[in-house]
């Protein structure tokens, strides 16, 4: 008598309480997931961009150095990058307390780059220096 109870309970399935809960937890985990997904590939994105940044930052910093140590004149000391990142440099002798022949063929100069950006409604900034010798004009 106990055999043909336990068939026709296997054959009913699950309930409706039971299948709202699954797909509730199915819908809680997804949520999870999607939002973890967002939050990493916006780091992705801040990441790489911060990365640009940087190399051409570099890139810049290589270029003002060799035009200083060449003597060339720098044209400009701002300009863009591209739409998002923006560049302003100067160049500054520096005084060195050592004392130097009568007219010296080069000088110590500190070259200054600032990178500027926006990012989420926030205004970034990038600073880079380094001190180079320049030939006497």
């Amino acid at each position: 008598m106990s055999r043909p109870f336990r068939k026709r309970r296997a054959e009913q399935g699950f309930s409706l309480m039971e299948v709202l809960v699954s797909m509730a937890i199915l819908g809680i985990t997804f949520t999870s997931l999607f939002s973890l997904i967002s939050t990493s590939l916006k780091n992705i994105d801040r990441i790489q961009d911060r990365e640009k940044m940087i190399r051409l930052s570099q890139m810049k910093m290589n270029e003002l150095t060799l035009n200083a140590n060449l003597g060339n004149d720098q044209p400009g000391l701002s300009g863009k990058f591209d739409d998002k990142f923006s560049w302003q440099a100067t160049i500054e002798t520096v005084n060195s307390s050592e004392e130097t022949t009568p007219s010296p063929t080069y000088v110590l100069a500190r070259i200054r780059l600032l990178i500027s950006w926006s990012h989420l409604l926030q205004e970034n900034q990038y600073s880079l220096e380094t001190l180079t010798w320049v030939p006497v004009r």
